[in-house]
């Protein structure tokens, strides 16, 4: 296990966007409006991209480094 300071700096940083996607999750499902249902996925999709680079450098994982990528697309 590498635990370097990036990578907990990713995993601190991805809590909060977890958090604040689910919260945004939960107002979509209250207005049901277009564009905050896109600005969800794309919140979400960012945290995943931070926690999946974080675990990427934690495990040594070149599979998960390029998973990640999968996400930019």
């Amino acid at each position: 296990m590498n635990w370097t300071l990036e990578a907990i700096l990713e995993l601190i940083g991805s809590l909060p966007l977890f958090f604040s996607s689910f919260l945004l999750l939960k107002d979509y499902f209250k207005t049901k409006d277009f564009v905050m249902g896109f600005v969800t996925l794309a919140w979400f999709d960012f945290g995943l991209l931070l926690f999946l680079d974080a675990m990427s450098y934690v495990l040594v994982s070149e599979f998960l480094f390029r998973f990640k990528f999968l996400f930019f697309f």
